[in-house]
């Protein structure tokens, strides 16, 4: 059902969204708006004490300034793999999934959970581990 895995530092520009979880897709349409094509870019959300963030993997080391964003490196290590399949018509699955992932592993609280929304048909969850 879940997979253990190991993740590596993701170096990502992002956006913070205003008012935690509510406003999501408003801080990824603010994202997304700040590129020319969303072809080939991996978008990743990260959620740590009350702050969410609409994050873009970057390609070099200057693309945040270049796009006028803050960088952050996602923290790597081990992480529990869980996939959503049509995951746009089934978000409060999102939430009940991470809560039942805390089920089989120990959480680690110091690094963010992780979704990586690796197309509108799938998107893959990461919950930090200890």
């Amino acid at each position: 059902m879940y997979a253990e895995i190991i993740q590596p530092d993701l170096n990502v520009a992002f956006i913070v969204s205003r008012n935690g979880l509510q406003t999501t897709a408003e801080a990824f349409n603010q994202l997304e708006a700040k590129l020319d094509s969303l072809t080939g870019r991996k978008f990743y959300g990260t959620y740590l004490n009350g702050e969410y963030r609409a994050c873009l993997l970057t390609q070099d080391q200057d693309e945040a300034t270049r796009l006028e964003l803050p960088s952050w490196t996602i923290p790597g290590g081990k992480y529990l793999k869980a996939k959503i399949k049509n995951w746009s018509r089934k978000i409060p699955s999102i939430k009940t999934t991470f809560e039942d992932m805390e089920k089989f592993a120990s959480h680690d609280k110091s690094r963010p959970y992780i979704e990586f929304y690796r197309s509108f048909a799938e998107l893959i969850l990461f919950l930090p581990i200890i």
